[in-house]
């Protein structure tokens, strides 16, 4: 016997705990999808939070103790699961064991007062800057949490020019979700641009290692395989930070 339940699994736990104990020693398969967590996971598994790592020689890294900062920003429109997930998996998944990384969380929202509310009371610690304890591994932070009007305002790219006034050994990861598939990935383009524009003005050539990794929530399946591979306008596809913006 196999069972999917598809529901929140922090809510639903505990009954399915009972459930399964009231049954005695039948086997029985239980296969949770969680539209929050799932997706959340996905991501992170598929496109981890150290991508960027790779362009660092590990040899190097560890000779030079060179100071890496990672940027991960989620931006979105609302306080929900997924939202939450985003955040709490990037959280844990962030401890490398590099001590000069500093892994910092960031959260843009018109809910932001809402999302961290709801942080301190899921998890009561992940603000604390006293984790990790240890001098081997990277320091995580997770910091207060950005209000904006909505996610049409100027104030968004305001924002994220405050978090990227940072050295070249930033790397930055924005996850975007602003409450339906178009709106998300139109987005995902604006800042995708607004990346290479900063690039150009500070008199550095855009490429694939120096650009960040942007990730946009899809439902629709259509419109992921299209988004996948979504050409600049008059460019013919290819695979060059020119004629693709590279989104996930």
């Amino acid at each position: 016997i196999t069972f999917y339940l598809r529901l929140n699994e922090e809510k639903y736990s505990a009954l399915i705990d009972t459930a399964l104990n009231r049954i005695g020693n039948i086997c029985v398969r239980i296969h949770i999808i969680d539209d929050g967590k799932w997706p959340a996971q996905y991501l992170l598994s598929r496109k981890p939070l150290f991508m960027g790592l790779q362009d660092f020689n590990s040899v190097d890294l560890h000779k030079m103790k060179k100071k890496i900062n990672i940027n991960y920003v989620v931006i979105t429109s609302q306080n929900d699961d997924l939202t939450n997930w985003l955040i709490r998996e990037a959280y844990w998944l962030g401890c490398f064991y590099y001590s000069n990384i500093t892994f910092s969380i960031s959260v843009i929202s018109p809910e932001a007062q809402q999302i961290e509310a709801r942080l301190r009371f899921d998890c009561p610690n992940i603000f604390s800057s006293d984790i990790p304890d240890s001098d081997k591994v990277s320091k995580v932070v997770v910091n207060p949490c950005i209000s904006i009007d909505n996610l049409s305002s100027s104030n968004l790219l305001s924002e994220l020019s405050k978090l990227n006034r940072q050295d070249n050994n930033t790397l930055s990861y924005y996850v975007v979700h602003a409450g339906d598939d178009i709106t998300s990935m139109n987005l995902s383009i604006k800042i995708r641009e607004w990346t290479i524009r900063n690039q150009i003005e500070k008199g550095k050539k855009p490429d694939r290692v120096s650009l960040p990794t942007i990730a946009f929530y899809c439902t629709n399946s259509d419109i992921g395989y299209l988004s996948n591979k979504l050409i600049v306008q008059t460019m013919d596809h290819g695979n060059n930070w020119y004629n693709n913006y590279n989104i996930i």
